[in-house]
């Protein structure tokens, strides 16, 4: 490895181009926010396959297709299948199963108060 080291103890080998760095940091993170959108509308996109037969959506210029996503998926470590499962795709389904439960026990809790 040719290059030179400083004073300080760091290696320099070549120009170190910050910007192009900070750019794909920002594009991996564009790129994971969409699909984590993706994930969590996943019903969603299914329901559009099913009623379409569109079994691919393109989102900036990037096609995203539901089989691959499904294979994808599929080859993840259990423990990352699994989170990945409950939180992003069971998970917007939960919220809504959690506030009708509280809404029902808020008014358990008032009816019980008044009688």
């Amino acid at each position: 490895m040719a290059g030179k080291i400083s004073q300080s103890g760091i290696i320099s080998v070549g120009p170190v181009q910050l910007e192009q760095i900070r750019r794909n940091e920002e594009y991996r993170s564009r790129k994971i926010a969409l699909l984590e959108a993706l994930l969590k509308n996943w019903q969603s996109w299914r329901a559009i396959l099913e009623d379409s037969g569109v079994e691919t959506l393109v989102i900036g210029g990037e096609e995203w297709n539901f089989y691959d996503m499904l294979d994808g998926i599929k080859e993840l470590p259990p423990r990352q299948k699994q989170a990945l499962w409950l939180i992003l795709i069971v998970g917007e389904m939960a919220v809504q199963y959690k506030d009708d439960a509280l809404a029902k026990l808020v008014a358990r809790h008032d009816q019980r108060k008044e009688g």
